[in-house]
């Protein structure tokens, strides 16, 4: 069997399968797990973060704010 035949039915056994575990099995042996995790935490905390304020929500105006924060923008600085 050559390469290319073994890297074909390796990628349709791939394809083919629906089970979260396998997949997961596959990324955790080629070393890309991690990269793919990451991306996935940062999607679904970008989610959570578009769900909890709507589009019409008020931004805070400087006169609603009773006592500002001097060490706010130190960290930008």
């Amino acid at each position: 069997m050559d390469i290319q035949d073994a890297q074909a039915k390796i990628i349709e056994k791939i394809r083919q399968t629906e089970e979260e575990w396998v997949l997961r099995s596959i990324l955790r042996l080629l070393d890309i797990e991690d990269s793919l995790e990451k991306e996935e935490w940062r999607q679904g905390a970008s989610s959570s973060l578009n769900r909890a304020y709507g589009e019409n929500e008020p931004d805070y105006e400087q006169l609603m704010i009773k006592e500002p924060n001097p060490d706010y923008n130190k960290r930008n600085a």
